[in-house]
């Protein structure tokens, strides 16, 4: 995709990416010191479970959430549940069982034991982001590159406006005055629910190479539908979650390899999808006042 017509594809390191960008990426490489990154409610648990390999120690325990985010209620695996940290060993559990030599495990196995309980897992209890596999789901010809037909990814975790926000006043404006249109870029999917995150899983065979095409043939669709809502001198940036196994890697594509804390990521992603969405919103009404004159 560096040769194609429209929206060639650049690979940039993140020293030149724009500064909130660096400091996310800082955040996150700031979490393998593991300095308070567990409740300490859940210390005996925790403990009683950890690997001889990997020892628990007091520094990695925080009495407060260290990320605090005012949209989560109690269901939230960032309050530190027992229920919540049940069903984290499950999905390690599965992840040992996954990558235990000698054994088959598919890709579809790896989906359904490991990857979506883990995102179901980070998004449970946020009342502003929303996971759904999308597998099936068809990206509108509208934006679809025929020079790069494979498009589809596995998951998209999408930012849901509440009801009494700005942002949803927004889109349920826009999306009246221009009937058929939509925020995302997919067919049969919430047309008001803007995507937040784009996520391809793999396992590690044979075809684990096309993950980082799809994710970035993705991702410029869906740039091609934001560029209808905001000037082309504006900034836009839309992170590309790579899952292969027990590996997860976060990487940016802006208009213009790093391991992920799902968490900060998702709670990072929902602020910044809203924000780019409402300043966009309004762009485009500037515009259609612009032109009316």
């Amino acid at each position: 995709m560096r040769f194609a017509r429209d929206l060639p594809v650049l690979r940039q390191p993140i020293r030149n990416a724009p500064q909130y960008i660096q400091q996310l990426a800082d955040r996150l490489i700031g979490l393998k010191d593991k300095h308070g990154i567990l409740p300490v409610k859940l210390k005996d648990a925790i403990q009683a479970y950890h690997s001889p390999s990997e020892p628990i120690k007091d520094y990695m325990f925080t009495s407060e959430r260290t990320d605090a985010d005012t949209n989560t209620d109690d269901d939230s695996p960032d309050n530190g549940s027992l229920e919540q940290f049940d069903r984290l060993v499950e999905i390690c559990d599965n992840t040992w069982k996954c990558e235990t030599i000698g054994r088959n495990f598919y890709e579809v196995e790896w989906n359904e034991t490991v990857h979506s309980p883990m995102l179901r897992l980070v998004t449970r209890g946020r009342r502003d982001l929303e996971c759904r596999n999308l597998t099936q789901a068809n990206i509108s010809k509208r934006w679809t590159d025929p020079e790069t037909p494979d498009s589809r990814i596995d998951y998209g975790v999408f930012a849901v406006p509440a009801l009494d926000s700005d942002l949803y006043n927004r889109i349920f404006s826009y999306i009246q005055q221009h009937p058929g249109s939509q925020v995302n870029p997919l067919e049969d999917i919430d047309p008001d629910y803007p995507l937040a995150i784009i996520i391809e899983t793999k396992q590690l065979a044979p075809g684990v190479e096309k993950a980082d095409t799809q994710l970035a043939s993705f991702a410029r669709c869906l740039m091609r539908l934001t560029g209808e809502f905001t000037f082309a001198k504006d900034p836009q940036l839309i992170p590309l979650l790579k899952v292969v196994g027990s590996d997860w890697r976060l990487n940016f594509m802006t208009r213009e390899n790093n391991r992920a804390s799902l968490t900060i990521l998702f709670t990072w992603a929902g602020r910044l999808s809203t924000d780019w969405w409402s300043s966009a919103l309004s762009d485009e009404e500037l515009r259609i006042a612009t032109q009316s004159h």
